[in-house]
């Protein structure tokens, strides 16, 4: 079950559900854990060729958009899963993240069909990347019959998962091992700072 504001096909109870909840004296959202924008994105960094790094978020409302900043030193087969944490507690979180270069075009996207995780695996040059996570919904849940659901109350709890394995140093460049620092915005207009 996920909550709704009567966003399906032939619904007979409109009512918000989060402003319901959150309109109760003492409950509200909770406070924002990562940034929303590539200024603010949370860096993170892997140190050692082929270390794991594990990071903690959460998507609190429906328009949070948490971003990650990491460097790339050597040319790096990078991989990052992003999952639903339920060992933390309930979660509606459908994950959808970018992968964006520095210049904030998208590298890559991922909202895998029928899951709820999302993931990358890829062969990435020197250089700074951002990535953005987010809820999204699925399907059409307009149709009759209804397929799929909103991105309304997609919130939750997610984990990071990434590593990088050098594949040496890039000609002209340094040799230094690995380094990575995700950042979270999925939003079409990005403009690098």
């Amino acid at each position: 079950n996920v909550w709704s504001k009567g966003d399906y096909f032939d619904a007979t109870n409109s009512q918000d559900d989060l402003a319901k909840i959150t309109s109760v004296p003492g409950v509200g959202y909770r406070n924002d854990d990562h940034g929303n924008t590539v200024p603010n994105a949370t860096a993170i960094s892997l140190s050692d060729t082929g270390l794991e790094l594990s990071v903690e978020g959460i998507i609190s409302e429906n328009e949070d958009i948490d971003f990650f900043a990491f460097t790339i030193t050597d040319e790096s087969l990078i991989n990052i899963s992003i999952n639903e944490n339920v060992v933390i507690g309930a979660s509606n979180l459908d994950v959808y993240a970018i992968l964006y270069n520095a210049d904030g075009s998208h590298n890559q996207i991922s909202n895998q069909t029928h899951k709820i995780s999302a993931s990358f695996d890829t062969l990435l040059s020197p250089g700074d990347y951002y990535l953005s996570i987010e809820g999204t919904g699925w399907g059409d849940p307009m149709n009759n019959p209804p397929m799929g659901y909103s991105d309304y109350g997609i919130l939750g709890h997610y984990s990071i998962l990434a590593s990088a394995m050098s594949n040496g140093p890039s000609p002209g460049v340094p040799t230094r091992c690995p380094t990575m620092t995700p950042s979270v915005l999925p939003s079409e207009s990005y403009v690098p700072s």
